[in-house]
């Protein structure tokens, strides 16, 4: 993608469901399969009066800097692609807003679902907390791209590919 597209797939993305998953992959280049497999516990706050990395879900939103521990994937071992792929990423402040949006509509759907509800700490999941399959990405994400005036075409990988060129 170029920038004015990744710009109006985002524009187009904001109402989806898949909103903070557009912005957290074509913002970091994290891979789908990874995405997929991220936990809350995953994601990370820093707090200089503990000089330390804490996951959102223990302390919230209100800090500066903000990561995602890239160490999962969906692959059949739950292995990134290689050893050296296991990374911390920095997020940039739109991820981290992004991803506090969804952790709040996701405790709406929590609460929605009740005890049908699966607690995987997913942060990409079905309404019923199950984790996310490929094709649904695929065919969500072709929605929001198709919505963009961008066609059917594009492929959720494409957002790392962009994220790297752009």
């Amino acid at each position: 993608m170029t920038l004015d597209q990744a710009t109006t797939v985002l524009e187009y993305a904001k109402n989806d469901p898949l909103y903070a998953y557009v912005v957290l992959s074509l913002m970091t280049g994290i891979r789908t399969e990874e995405a997929r497999a991220l936990r809350w516990s995953h994601v990370v706050a820093w707090v200089p009066e503990a000089k330390e990395w804490r996951p959102v879900t223990e302390v919230g939103f209100n800090y500066k800097k903000y990561a995602v521990y890239v160490w999962r994937s969906v692959r059949e071992d739950g292995d990134t692609k290689t050893e050296k792929s296991r990374r911390t990423l920095e997020i940039p402040e739109d991820v981290a807003r992004a991803l506090e949006e969804h952790h709040a509509e996701q405790a709406k759907q929590r609460l929605k679902a009740g005890k049908a509800w699966q607690d995987n700490d997913m942060v990409f999941c079905t309404s019923v907390g199950t984790p996310l399959d490929a094709a649904n990405v695929r065919r969500s994400f072709r929605r929001i791209t198709k919505a963009a005036g961008l066609g059917e075409n594009w492929t959720p990988r494409e957002l790392r590919h962009s994220f790297v060129s752009i």
